[in-house]
Protein backbone atom coordinates (compact mmCIF):
# COMPACT_ATOMS: atom_id res chain seq x y z
CA UNK A 1 0.00 0.00 0.00
CA UNK A 2 1.51 3.47 -1.18
CA UNK A 3 1.25 6.77 -0.17
CA UNK A 4 -1.50 9.20 -1.14
CA UNK A 5 -1.83 9.86 -4.83
CA UNK A 6 0.70 7.40 -5.92
CA UNK A 7 -1.56 5.48 -7.30
CA UNK A 8 -4.03 7.81 -8.33
CA UNK A 9 -1.70 10.31 -9.53
CA UNK A 10 -1.78 10.11 -13.58
CA UNK A 11 -5.59 9.97 -13.29
CA UNK A 12 -6.61 12.25 -10.44
CA UNK A 13 -7.88 15.08 -13.09
CA UNK A 14 -9.48 12.56 -15.28
CA UNK A 15 -11.58 11.22 -12.54
CA UNK A 16 -12.78 15.13 -11.22
CA UNK A 17 -13.40 15.88 -14.62
CA UNK A 18 -17.50 16.30 -12.90
CA UNK A 19 -15.94 18.65 -9.98
CA UNK A 20 -16.62 21.89 -11.57
CA UNK A 21 -12.97 22.62 -12.95
CA UNK A 22 -13.95 25.39 -15.34
CA UNK A 23 -16.58 27.51 -12.70
CA UNK A 24 -14.35 26.86 -10.40
CA UNK A 25 -11.07 28.39 -11.82
CA UNK A 26 -13.14 31.64 -13.34
CA UNK A 27 -14.46 32.29 -9.92
CA UNK A 28 -10.68 31.65 -8.40
CA UNK A 29 -9.30 33.87 -11.18
CA UNK A 30 -12.52 36.93 -10.61
CA UNK A 31 -11.44 36.57 -6.82
CA UNK A 32 -8.03 36.71 -6.88
CA UNK A 33 -7.98 39.93 -9.41
CA UNK A 34 -10.04 41.85 -7.02
CA UNK A 35 -7.89 40.88 -3.89
CA UNK A 36 -4.87 41.93 -5.98
CA UNK A 37 -6.08 45.09 -7.67
CA UNK A 38 -5.54 48.68 -6.41
CA UNK A 39 -8.78 49.31 -7.17
CA UNK A 40 -10.44 46.40 -4.77
CA UNK A 41 -13.79 45.45 -5.37
CA UNK A 42 -14.21 48.56 -8.07
CA UNK A 43 -12.48 46.06 -10.67
CA UNK A 44 -15.00 43.57 -12.02
CA UNK A 45 -12.75 41.26 -14.22
CA UNK A 46 -9.02 39.35 -14.05
CA UNK A 47 -8.58 40.90 -17.54
CA UNK A 48 -7.86 44.45 -16.24
CA UNK A 49 -4.79 43.34 -14.47
CA UNK A 50 -1.71 44.03 -15.94
CA UNK A 51 0.96 43.29 -13.50
CA UNK A 52 3.42 39.74 -14.18
CA UNK A 53 1.87 38.68 -10.55
CA UNK A 54 3.58 35.45 -9.08
CA UNK A 55 1.49 32.65 -7.41
CA UNK A 56 1.70 30.05 -5.90
CA UNK A 57 -1.02 26.90 -6.41
CA UNK A 58 -0.21 24.44 -2.83
CA UNK A 59 -1.58 21.06 -3.47
CA UNK A 60 -1.78 21.62 -6.90
CA UNK A 61 -1.90 17.85 -8.49
CA UNK A 62 -2.47 17.67 -12.23
CA UNK A 63 -2.13 21.41 -12.50
CA UNK A 64 -5.71 22.25 -13.95
CA UNK A 65 -6.13 25.86 -11.69
CA UNK A 66 -1.98 26.43 -12.34
CA UNK A 67 -2.69 26.03 -15.92
CA UNK A 68 -5.86 27.93 -15.75
CA UNK A 69 -3.99 30.88 -13.93
CA UNK A 70 -0.98 31.06 -16.31
CA UNK A 71 -3.30 30.75 -19.34
CA UNK A 72 -4.89 34.23 -17.84
CA UNK A 73 -1.40 35.54 -17.76
CA UNK A 74 -0.19 35.07 -14.18
CA UNK A 75 3.34 33.66 -13.15
CA UNK A 76 2.13 30.49 -12.20
CA UNK A 77 4.17 27.99 -9.74
CA UNK A 78 2.44 24.45 -9.25
CA UNK A 79 2.97 22.51 -5.78
CA UNK A 80 2.54 19.25 -4.64
CA UNK A 81 3.71 16.38 -2.53
CA UNK A 82 3.17 13.60 -5.36
CA UNK A 83 5.90 13.10 -7.63
CA UNK A 84 3.40 11.31 -9.52
CA UNK A 85 0.87 14.33 -8.96
CA UNK A 86 3.43 16.55 -10.88
CA UNK A 87 4.59 14.14 -13.67
CA UNK A 88 1.29 14.54 -15.04
CA UNK A 89 0.83 18.04 -14.49
CA UNK A 90 3.54 19.04 -16.28
CA UNK A 91 2.84 16.55 -19.00
CA UNK A 92 -0.46 18.40 -19.63
CA UNK A 93 0.85 22.06 -19.38
CA UNK A 94 3.32 21.13 -22.30
CA UNK A 95 0.51 19.14 -24.20
CA UNK A 96 -1.43 22.46 -23.46
CA UNK A 97 1.15 24.92 -24.15
CA UNK A 98 1.26 26.67 -21.12
CA UNK A 99 4.30 27.53 -19.27
CA UNK A 100 4.41 26.96 -15.54
CA UNK A 101 6.62 25.65 -13.12
CA UNK A 102 6.03 22.49 -10.90
CA UNK A 103 7.98 21.57 -7.91
CA UNK A 104 7.57 19.15 -5.04
CA UNK A 105 6.93 20.17 -1.91
CA UNK A 106 4.98 19.37 1.63
CA UNK A 107 2.54 22.85 2.95
CA UNK A 108 4.34 22.04 6.56
CA UNK A 109 7.91 22.30 5.86
CA UNK A 110 8.48 24.29 2.56
CA UNK A 111 10.89 27.10 1.95
CA UNK A 112 10.18 29.48 -0.98
CA UNK A 113 12.70 30.95 -3.09
CA UNK A 114 10.81 34.50 -3.50
CA UNK A 115 8.01 35.42 -1.85
CA UNK A 116 4.88 35.23 -3.98
CA UNK A 117 1.79 37.85 -4.59
CA UNK A 118 -0.82 35.15 -4.05
CA UNK A 119 -1.30 31.82 -2.95
CA UNK A 120 -4.28 29.18 -3.37
CA UNK A 121 -4.65 25.74 -2.16
CA UNK A 122 -7.98 24.05 -3.85
CA UNK A 123 -9.86 21.01 -3.37
CA UNK A 124 -9.21 19.88 -0.06
CA UNK A 125 -5.49 20.55 0.23
CA UNK A 126 -5.48 21.29 4.09
CA UNK A 127 -7.61 17.85 4.57
CA UNK A 128 -4.57 16.40 4.50
CA UNK A 129 -2.54 18.22 6.66
CA UNK A 130 -2.72 16.33 10.34
CA UNK A 131 -4.44 18.95 13.17
CA UNK A 132 -1.29 19.23 15.12
CA UNK A 133 0.93 20.60 11.24
CA UNK A 134 -1.98 22.81 10.76
CA UNK A 135 -0.32 26.13 12.43
CA UNK A 136 2.68 24.87 10.60
CA UNK A 137 1.04 24.84 7.53
CA UNK A 138 0.06 27.95 7.67
CA UNK A 139 3.21 29.26 9.20
CA UNK A 140 4.68 28.17 5.96
CA UNK A 141 2.29 29.86 3.28
CA UNK A 142 2.45 33.51 5.37
CA UNK A 143 6.07 32.82 4.91
CA UNK A 144 5.82 32.71 1.38
CA UNK A 145 3.56 35.73 0.76
CA UNK A 146 4.44 38.97 0.65
CA UNK A 147 2.81 41.95 2.97
CA UNK A 148 -1.00 42.01 1.83
CA UNK A 149 -1.09 39.35 -0.19
CA UNK A 150 -4.32 37.00 -0.54
CA UNK A 151 -4.51 33.33 0.07
CA UNK A 152 -7.14 31.28 -0.89
CA UNK A 153 -8.14 27.63 -0.20
CA UNK A 154 -11.26 25.13 1.13
CA UNK A 155 -11.38 22.60 3.01
CA UNK A 156 -13.87 19.75 3.01
CA UNK A 157 -16.50 19.88 6.23
CA UNK A 158 -16.27 17.20 9.47
CA UNK A 159 -19.83 16.13 8.65
CA UNK A 160 -19.05 15.90 4.99
CA UNK A 161 -16.41 13.89 5.73
CA UNK A 162 -18.15 11.84 8.32
CA UNK A 163 -20.93 11.03 5.64
CA UNK A 164 -18.37 8.79 4.06
CA UNK A 165 -17.62 6.47 6.82
CA UNK A 166 -18.07 2.85 5.38
CA UNK A 167 -18.81 3.97 2.02
CA UNK A 168 -17.60 2.28 -1.63
CA UNK A 169 -17.09 4.41 -4.49
CA UNK A 170 -16.22 3.23 -7.73
CA UNK A 171 -15.13 5.12 -11.29
CA UNK A 172 -15.81 2.11 -13.98
CA UNK A 173 -14.12 3.85 -17.31
CA UNK A 174 -12.77 2.25 -20.21
CA UNK A 175 -8.80 2.68 -19.48
CA UNK A 176 -9.10 2.71 -15.57
CA UNK A 177 -11.07 1.90 -12.61
CA UNK A 178 -10.97 3.25 -9.33
CA UNK A 179 -12.37 1.38 -6.30
CA UNK A 180 -12.55 3.64 -3.16
CA UNK A 181 -13.54 2.79 0.20
CA UNK A 182 -13.33 5.08 3.68
CA UNK A 183 -13.88 4.66 7.15
CA UNK A 184 -13.51 7.26 9.88
CA UNK A 185 -11.03 6.69 12.21
CA UNK A 186 -10.90 9.34 15.72
CA UNK A 187 -10.63 12.60 13.74
CA UNK A 188 -9.41 11.26 9.87
CA UNK A 189 -11.06 9.36 7.04
CA UNK A 190 -9.04 6.80 6.44
CA UNK A 191 -9.29 5.81 2.66
CA UNK A 192 -7.78 2.58 1.02
CA UNK A 193 -7.65 2.66 -3.15
CA UNK A 194 -7.03 1.09 -5.99
CA UNK A 195 -6.60 2.05 -9.43
CA UNK A 196 -6.63 0.06 -12.69
CA UNK A 197 -5.19 1.79 -15.14
CA UNK A 198 -5.53 -0.37 -19.18
CA UNK A 199 -1.58 -0.73 -20.66
CA UNK A 200 -1.13 -0.56 -24.55
CA UNK A 201 -1.43 -4.60 -24.90
CA UNK A 202 -4.95 -4.43 -23.61
CA UNK A 203 -3.67 -5.89 -20.00
CA UNK A 204 -4.51 -3.77 -16.75
CA UNK A 205 -1.89 -2.04 -14.06
CA UNK A 206 -3.36 -2.67 -10.25
CA UNK A 207 -2.25 -0.34 -7.81
CA UNK A 208 -2.90 0.68 -4.62
CA UNK A 209 -3.03 3.17 -1.76
CA UNK A 210 -3.94 4.66 1.26
CA UNK A 211 -5.05 8.37 2.44
CA UNK A 212 -6.06 9.96 5.21
CA UNK A 213 -8.09 13.51 5.50
CA UNK A 214 -8.67 15.11 8.70
CA UNK A 215 -11.66 16.49 10.10
CA UNK A 216 -11.22 20.32 10.74
CA UNK A 217 -13.56 22.63 12.60
CA UNK A 218 -14.12 26.14 11.46
CA UNK A 219 -12.79 27.37 14.70
CA UNK A 220 -9.84 25.34 14.36
CA UNK A 221 -8.90 26.66 10.90
CA UNK A 222 -9.64 30.09 12.38
CA UNK A 223 -7.57 29.93 14.70
CA UNK A 224 -4.54 28.70 13.32
CA UNK A 225 -4.88 31.06 10.59
CA UNK A 226 -5.36 34.16 13.08
CA UNK A 227 -2.34 32.83 15.28
CA UNK A 228 -0.42 32.99 12.11
CA UNK A 229 -0.90 36.46 11.23
CA UNK A 230 -4.16 36.00 8.40
CA UNK A 231 -7.35 37.89 8.49
CA UNK A 232 -9.99 35.66 7.43
CA UNK A 233 -13.26 35.91 5.46
CA UNK A 234 -15.84 33.17 4.59
CA UNK A 235 -17.19 32.96 1.35
CA UNK A 236 -19.85 30.46 -0.55
CA UNK A 237 -18.15 28.64 -3.28
CA UNK A 238 -20.33 28.70 -6.95
CA UNK A 239 -23.42 26.49 -6.08
CA UNK A 240 -22.01 23.71 -8.82
CA UNK A 241 -19.05 23.38 -7.33
CA UNK A 242 -19.66 24.26 -3.29
CA UNK A 243 -20.62 20.27 -2.30
CA UNK A 244 -20.40 20.67 1.61
CA UNK A 245 -17.04 22.83 1.71
CA UNK A 246 -15.77 25.62 3.58
CA UNK A 247 -14.21 28.59 1.43
CA UNK A 248 -11.62 30.60 2.81
CA UNK A 249 -10.30 34.17 1.73
CA UNK A 250 -6.94 35.65 3.88
CA UNK A 251 -4.99 38.22 3.61
CA UNK A 252 -1.38 38.10 4.70
CA UNK A 253 -1.49 40.87 7.81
Amino acid sequence: MSGAYSALGSVFELLNDDCGYDSWSQYLLHKTALLLSSEGSKQSSHSALKAPFCGLDIGCGNGYFTRAFAQAGYSMTGMDISAEMLSKAADLSLTSGIRAEYIQGDITSFRPVSKQDFALAINDCLNYVPPEKLHAAFAHVHAALKKGAPFIFDITAPESLQAQDKQVYMDDRPDVTCIWYSEVRGKALASDVTVFTRNADGRYTRRDERQERYMHTDREIQDALAACGFSVMKEDLPPEVAGKRLNYICTKL
